[in-house]
């Protein structure tokens, strides 16, 4: 309980509300996309908690796969031989520096 004003007690809510915060978030971000090779690549809106295990393990291939708005794109994007140049400006459209 927390306390208001002269001796009235409120009742304090300590839920956070994850969906709400997400929604927020993904309206705030809009579309994310990335032009490499004369393409625009479509990702997804947020990039997912398990992609800097995955490419601290090696998992390159696997991490594009899981920002890629269509997984089944990963094989044409992984044609066009991305530099790690190419990658930390993909890892920068979500805010985060490669190998973070």
């Amino acid at each position: 309980m927390a306390t208001k004003g002269q001796g009235e007690e409120v009742e304090q809510d300590a839920t956070v509300d994850g969906d709400a915060l997400r929604a927020a978030r993904l309206e705030a971000a809009g579309e994310r996309t990335f032009r490499l090779g004369g393409r625009l690549w479509r990702l997804r809106a947020e990039l997912p908690f398990a992609a800097a295990e995955v490419w601290r393990s090696g998992g390159r291939r696997a991490v594009v796969e899981m920002v890629l708005d269509d997984p089944a794109e990963t094989d044409e994007f992984m044609s066009l031989h991305p530099s790690e140049q190419d990658v930390g400006a993909l890892f920068s459209t979500f805010g985060v520096p490669l190998g973070k």
